[in-house]
């Protein structure tokens, strides 16, 4: 068998690679997160809410949580009704790339 042989990747196959906890998610659902900010990022707030009405998430909020002593980080509190795993999944990749974030729990 070549290479040219072999059965080409499908969309089907990207479930699997998936933790197998996503894939015991019942939906729609309710998701609560945390998101680590670096302390001092401005427009955190608004960002994340941003990413929420993007992905037509209109039942969400976005409230502060705690921060450090010394200010070197901040948390904000999220929760969304989720529709779906592909817009889970879009969530959990557009708040991860919000400017200053350091983790999302």
């Amino acid at each position: 068998m070549t290479t040219d042989d072999k059965p080409s990747a499908t969309h089907d196959d990207a479930p699997a690679s998936r933790p197998p906890e996503l894939a015991q998610l019942k939906f729609p659902c309710r998701w609560f997160g945390s998101l680590m900010v670096a302390g001092g990022t401005p427009g955190t707030e608004q960002a994340a809410r941003q990413v929420f009405a993007d992905l037509g998430l209109l039942d969400s909020a976005v409230t502060p949580g705690h921060h450090s002593r010394t200010g070197r980080y901040e948390t904000w509190k999220l929760n969304a009704m989720v529709p779906n795993l592909e817009t889970l999944e879009t969530l959990f990749r557009r708040l991860e790339a919000l400017p200053g974030v350091r983790m999302l729990l």
